[in-house]
């Protein structure tokens, strides 16, 4: 296993940069994508960095606004983002009611890379109506890997458009509704009650078994709940039952407003409804 250290790691950035080729036991990328650490490098940390690491480690939040970046851009998290930061720190099951365009799918992402660098053995599942979707947050989950320091990185045993398998057996992968999964660790099920009623139902009641092991955690996310029905309006009922109530399904429920994003005003509101109309307003904004 090869070891390198700060001036050593300097010496292969400015090399790459440079354009000059790397030998075999120099080089650092899996597959050669640009910013994927490869397994089996062993890295010496200087003082710093290990005191780094440890914030990190210790603080998600700080780990997010310090480390991450997303469309060449730092991740600056909004107030209520840090709440759902703090409330998965301490809840195992969590649902969140949310108007459109909050950054629910980003925080809830950036807390599954969290999970998957400092932990080991994690299992980490995004779970959509589609394929695609989950392809898509997947997606964004490694371009923001891809930004983080070197030394914050786990080197990574598989990446391709279905999961990312890093070298202490934790992982991130997509999921869909028709799939028999494994053990979860941590669920995100994304646009809970966009999802196929019946489907989505059936998923459920085979995750429950997963969701006892110890420690495990989900998030749920659901668009406009005034829309929900069936399955779906019963489960979010039941969540925002008190926890003494025999229905209580041991959720915990978080409102997002729109209104809580900044420059959302009612002027805001009103330009909004001018443009999409009074009945999608309240189909996709108006949060209940």
């Amino acid at each position: 296993m090869r070891i390198l250290d700060v001036k050593s790691l300097k010496t292969l950035f400015e090399k790459y940069q440079l354009g000059i080729g790397f030998t075999r036991n120099q080089k650092i990328w899996f597959n050669n994508i640009a910013g994927v650490r490869k397994e089996g490098i062993k890295y010496s940390h200087s003082y710093a960095e290990l005191e780094e690491y440890h914030k990190c480690k210790k603080d998600p939040i700080y780990f997010i606004e310090s480390y991450c970046m997303l469309n060449d851009k730092h991740i600056v998290l909004r107030d209520y983002q840090k709440d759902i930061v703090l409330e998965w720190t301490n809840t195992r099951f969590i649902l969140i009611k949310n108007s459109r365009q909050m950054g629910v799918t980003l925080i809830v992402s950036l807390l599954q890379l969290y999970n998957a660098l400092f932990n080991q053995n994690e299992n980490n599942i995004i779970l959509t109506q589609k394929k695609d979707t989950s392809r898509h947050i997947l997606t964004n989950i490694k371009e923001i890997y891809k930004t983080i320091p070197f030394f914050l990185q786990v080197g990574v045993s598989k990446y391709n458009e279905n999961e990312i398998c890093f070298e202490n057996k934790s992982k991130i992968r997509i999921s869909s509704l028709n799939e028999q999964g494994s053990a979860v660790s941590f669920l995100f099920w994304d646009c809970f009650n966009w999802c196929n009623e019946t489907q989505a139902e059936q998923t459920y009641k085979h995750l429950i078994p997963s969701f006892t092991q110890e420690n495990a955690k989900v998030i749920i996310q659901c668009g406009i709940t005034a829309l929900s029905t069936g399955f779906f309006k019963n489960f979010i009922t039941n969540a925002c039952q008190p926890m003494q109530s025999p229905e209580w399904n041991q959720f915990k429920p978080i409102t997002l407003y729109w209104w809580m994003v900044d420059g959302r005003d009612l002027s805001w509101k009103d330009n909004m409804i001018n443009r999409i109309g009074e009945d999608s307003w309240y189909k996709e904004y108006e949060t209940h």
